[in-house]
């Protein structure tokens, strides 16, 4: 099911942009896993799009309206005037849209949402995207794994190593591990407390001797 965001920090047509398509993938219920198979994109762009910081290419607006079940057609001319609007700042004219957010980096995203571990590897997508989406290469390097090692890791339905988790958010600048280990154990004791549940089993029928 679809989580919760970070806090739009910009105002404008994109922070409308982005705070509509949010609305619109709350309503859908999809995660942006689930929203990157429908329309065969990568979750990075997908969830950028809607951040309210960065300016998405209309095939990304495209896909994520059309993955969320909507008209892409209507989103068009929102789309323009976003872009118009972030253009003219970009470009000397007009008020400018990003100061705010260009001064003042918002804080990391926070692991509280996660519901599962797919939540959770979700919203560590959104920790490289926080972190200006450095390359596979580039983040595996600052963590000294194979590159194998961290797709791996961003790619998968459990939960990462804790020692993996560290070096990522350290790689990524985020500093707010403490939360991320904490939420990470929590999700963790759930899982072992759902394996040891008991199964109910039938009840065996005793037939009497006549």
């Amino acid at each position: 099911m679809a989580r919760g965001f970070n806090p739009i920090r910009t105002t404008g047509a994109l922070a409308a942009l982005a705070a509509d398509l949010r609305a619109l993938m709350k309503e859908s219920g999809l995660t942006y896993r689930q929203m990157a198979e429908r329309c065969a994109r990568s979750q990075g762009p997908l969830s950028s799009a809607a951040d309210g910081v960065h300016l998405p290419t209309w095939a990304t607006v495209e896909a994520y309206v059309t993955a969320c079940g909507g008209n892409p057609a209507a989103w068009r001319a929102r789309y323009l005037a976003a872009k118009q609007e972030f253009s003219a700042s970009h470009n000397g004219a007009g008020e400018p849209v990003l100061v705010e957010t260009v001064r003042l980096r918002p804080n990391p995203p926070s692991p509280f949402d996660a519901r599962s571990p797919e939540d959770f590897i979700d919203l560590l997508h959104q920790v490289r995207m926080w972190a200006g989406e450095p390359s596979w290469r580039v983040l595996a390097g600052k963590m000294g794994v194979p590159t194998s090692t961290l797709h791996s890791m961003l790619h998968r339905d459990t939960l990462p190593a804790a020692g993996l988790l560290k070096r990522f958010l350290h790689a990524c600048g985020a500093d707010n591990a403490d939360d991320w280990m904490l939420t990470r154990m929590r999700l963790a004791y759930a899982q072992d407390r759902a394996r040891r549940r008991p199964t109910s089993r039938p009840v065996p029928t005793i037939r009497k001797r006549i």
